[in-house]
């Protein structure tokens, strides 16, 4: 007993375009949480942290594409109680892939067992950067998120088919 449905080639369209559609709705919901969070940041109180490790990686994709990123883990106490996080800025986690020198630039900024400062939010403390307020790399979530809504309008609309 065959529990799939077939649908035709019309319908997987629509089907298509409707994930493209809600991907990039969320892309674009994620990137203005991430809008938000960092131009509340600049108000956020401030302590002391340590960098607990630093690395800048490069690869190639299964596409054959570079890949780059830093991994930047720090640690921080809030009354007491020890936190740890590897947001540098609210974006920083679309900016790996896209440049080689900014991911290696983050890790000559932030080295292991430097002293940093942290800010978190005071409602939720588990949640940090070291750099606050607005960074251009969270445009890449919005144009994204934007580029999969069109695609999904133009694959629905005009039957345009991108596979």
């Amino acid at each position: 007993m065959n529990h799939f449905i077939e649908l035709s080639k019309s319908q997987n369209e629509v089907v298509i375009s409707i994930v493209f559609i809600v991907l990039g709705i969320a892309v674009l919901y994620l990137s203005y949480r991430g809008y938000k969070a960092s131009k509340l940041s600049v108000d956020w109180p401030s302590t002391t942290g340590v960098i607990l490790h630093s690395k800048y990686s490069s690869s190639v994709n299964s596409n054959g594409a570079p890949e780059y990123s830093s991994n930047i883990c720090y640690t921080y106490k809030i009354q007491d109680k020890v936190y740890e996080s590897t947001r540098v800025f609210f974006g920083s986690a679309l900016s790996s892939t896209f440049s080689s020198e900014s991911e290696k630039e983050l890790s000559r900024k932030y080295k292991a067992t430097q002293d940093v400062i942290v800010f978190y939010n005071p409602d939720n403390p588990k949640i940090s950067v070291l750099e606050t307020g607005y960074h251009s790399k969270l445009n890449i979530g919005f144009i994204s998120g934007a580029v999969f809504i069109l695609i999904g309008f133009l694959e629905l609309v005009f039957k345009i088919s991108i596979f």
